[in-house]
């Protein structure tokens, strides 16, 4: 479209940071990868009910047979990408194990954070702390400097702050976050690794 077609081609955003608590099936994009699956899969079927062409010689229908399948696989493989899980967390959210400061009104407190997002983190509590869901917090941050908070809730001896966000905190967040240590690159993938993360998008 973009080499040959007529008409200038429109910048298309898509949805990001939206949350979703329910599967979305992209139909009109899986349908490209389903149709010609299908019509391959037929071709399939009716050689094998019809009988290989005369005059093919078998390693000729052998060669039509494997990449058939292999051309299947790969179209279902793309389909699975149609489908998106549900999605709860307006972030991505990255494990974390890296000292913060905890200052609860006006006390200071060692922690461990264990998880942390741009819009909030969970710090391990310490004893004693005493905090409370509503609280209102400061995490002192590596790299982002005091960040204003709110405990959503505390579990298992864990705290759960929803930042309070000033443009420029946020803006360090980003920075902290995305162009730091919490950079997941993936450096080895193997087919089975990928087949299962495949299914598990797909099926749950």
């Amino acid at each position: 479209m973009g080499l040959f077609g007529s008409r200038n081609q429109k910048f298309k955003v898509t949805a990001k940071g939206a949350m979703r608590d329910r599967v979305v099936v992209q139909w009109s994009l899986m349908a490209w990868f389903l149709v010609p699956a299908g019509l391959t899969l037929g071709g399939i079927l009716m050689r094998v009910l019809a009988g290989p062409i005369s005059g093919t010689p078998p390693q000729v229908e052998a060669m039509n047979l494997f990449w058939s399948l292999y051309n299947i696989a790969t179209l279902l493989v793309a389909a699975l990408m149609c489908i998106e899980r549900p999605r709860f967390r307006r972030e991505e959210r990255f494990g974390a194990d890296e000292a913060a400061t905890l200052v609860v009104e006006g006390a200071r407190w060692p922690v461990r954070v264990t998880d942390i997002s741009a819009i909030g983190c969970r710090p391990a509590l310490p004893p004693g702390c005493g905090l409370s869901r509503g609280a209102q917090v400061v995490v002192e941050l590596a790299g982002a400097g005091p960040v204003e908070g709110e405990v959503r809730r505390v579990s298992q001896g864990h705290g759960h702050v929803a930042f309070v966000l000033s443009p420029a905190t946020q803006a360090a967040l980003v920075r902290k976050i995305f162009s730091g240590v919490y950079v997941r690159s993936v450096t080895r993938l193997s087919p089975w690794q990928l087949l299962c993360i495949l299914a598990r998008r797909a099926f749950g």
